[in-house]
């Protein structure tokens, strides 16, 4: 599906369910048109509202690609506790690793779901996503070390649980990394239920 960027807001806002008829059957939406000072994250949301499987790109007047997220992720990095939406979940497991001086000692808050890997230490889980990739026979399970030793309430992660955890992002060695990379340390964990899409995108 391409749309012209230049009009999209307004066609948007006069002619909604026309758009959601369109978003909700296509593999990818290109906005066509645009300029870097546009907010491309509230385009990317409205196709991703209504067709969280659906890839969106960008492009300038001269065909360009516009690349977004990178420079500016669809979240406030300057919030007391960055909220991931499950939208932006991908984008926000990517970023955590190839830019570690953003989220350094900051607070996040996601919803994930509990796995609890064999001879993992006690008061250790990983609070992930499945994801897919690129096709719906490459989804695998992706998510970050999350220890529960510093809250103040005892919790007992459960295989398959649902759970929003609120933790301080910090970059340690782990053996399961191979080096070092982002550990959560959890301040609050609550019992949430399952997302209608339980798949989270990479785009």
């Amino acid at each position: 599906t391409l749309v012209d960027g230049r009009t999209f807001e307004v066609y948007l806002n006069n002619m909604r369910s026309m758009f959601s008829n369109i978003f909700g059957l296509t593999e990818m939406v290109i906005f066509n048109r645009c300029t870097q000072d546009q907010d491309l994250h509230k385009f990317r949301r409205s196709v991703k509202g209504i067709n969280q499987q659906a890839m969106v790109a960008f492009e300038d007047d001269r065909g360009n690609q516009l690349e977004i997220g990178r420079s500016q992720p669809p979240y406030d990095l300057n919030a007391d506790v960055i909220d991931i939406d499950d939208v932006d979940f991908g984008l926000w497991f990517l970023d955590m690793t190839e830019s570690p001086d953003r989220y350094r000692n900051k607070k996040v808050k996601f919803l994930g779901k509990v796995m609890v890997p064999r001879k993992f230490p006690a008061g250790s889980f990983i609070p992930g996503r499945n994801a897919m990739t690129c096709c719906a026979e490459d989804i695998r399970f992706i998510g970050y070390i999350c220890r529960t030793k510093e809250m103040k309430t005892k919790y007992t992660p459960k295989q398959r649980d649902w759970v929003e955890v609120t933790a301080a992002v910090r970059y340690e060695y782990a053996k399961e990394y191979g080096g070092e990379g982002p550990i959560l340390y959890a301040t609050e964990i609550k019992s949430v239920p399952a997302p209608k899409d339980e798949l989270v995108y990479f785009n």
